[in-house]
């Protein structure tokens, strides 16, 4: 039996708190997990998400979690790292190339209930170096970006009949400004997760109160409040350091 829960594969990036965290404001239970860990474990969740990481997907850094998980049927979600990593899995290719950093606009397409509810127009929040440059048939694009006037594709990628969906931006952070919606869109949509009270309305404050609030409300971190509760998960003696900076998260 399925644990009401997902799980969060950390990969380094320094948001994987803050997506638990966000996850959790939903009324959906998640625990960060290593991204070795067994697939009898991972396949206890009913989705994964896919952290980002300061590894470069395009040098294959990073390239020892458990892979089974893209053949079983659970849904799974990947930000930065975590969304080149599942185009690759597909047949795409990725390159150390177009990096985007800050506010772009995100151009939505194609109707995929991940984006249940959004603008056709959405501001998002790009850090990364590595991109995306290619798609297999399997997955299909829902959204591409602009940043400075330059178009870039595949800032957002699906498959609706595997479940699988892939974000170039972080919708963890507060500068995506509707971020909270797509993990609610996949959460509790997606996952057929029904918002647990416990998570969804109690919060405690640093004085100890409870606080209400309603599940599809997001807590109210700052990417520099992100910043400073840091990825318990570094990089280990086991793995060398990335080669170069991949200017990501």
């Amino acid at each position: 039996m399925k644990k009401e829960a997902i799980a969060v594969l950390d990969f380094g990036g320094q948001y994987a708190h803050l997506i638990a965290t966000k996850v959790r404001a939903l009324g959906v239970y998640a625990e960060i997990l290593e991204p070795e860990e067994n697939i009898e474990k991972l396949l206890e969740y009913k989705g994964i998400i896919l952290s980002g990481s300061p590894a470069l997907s395009s040098e294959d850094e990073e390239d020892a979690y458990n892979k089974k998980i893209f053949d079983h049927d659970i849904p799974i979600l990947g930000f930065c790292f975590g969304h080149q990593e599942i185009a690759k899995r597909y047949g795409g290719k990725v390159e150390h190339k177009a990096r985007e950093y800050g506010k772009a606009a995100l151009r939505i397409s194609g109707g995929s209930p991940i984006f249940d509810g959004l603008e056709k127009e959405e501001t998002v929040w790009m850090s990364h170096g590595d991109t995306v440059v290619s798609i297999g048939g399997e997955l299909h694009e829902i959204g591409k970006s602009f940043t400075g006037g330059v178009e870039h594709h595949y800032a957002a990628i699906a498959s609706d009949e595997l479940k699988r969906y892939g974000f170039q931006f972080h919708p963890e952070v507060d500068d995506t400004i509707n971020g909270q919606k797509m993990l609610y869109n996949f959460a509790v949509k997606i996952l057929a997760s029904p918002p647990r009270g416990r998570w969804a309305h109690t919060r405690k404050s640093s004085s100890g109160r409870s606080g209400k609030r309603r599940p599809e409300e997001a807590s109210s971190f700052s990417r520099r409040e992100a910043s400073i509760r840091p990825s318990a998960r570094r990089f280990s003696s086991r793995r060398s350091a990335p080669k170069k900076s991949a200017f990501s998260t």
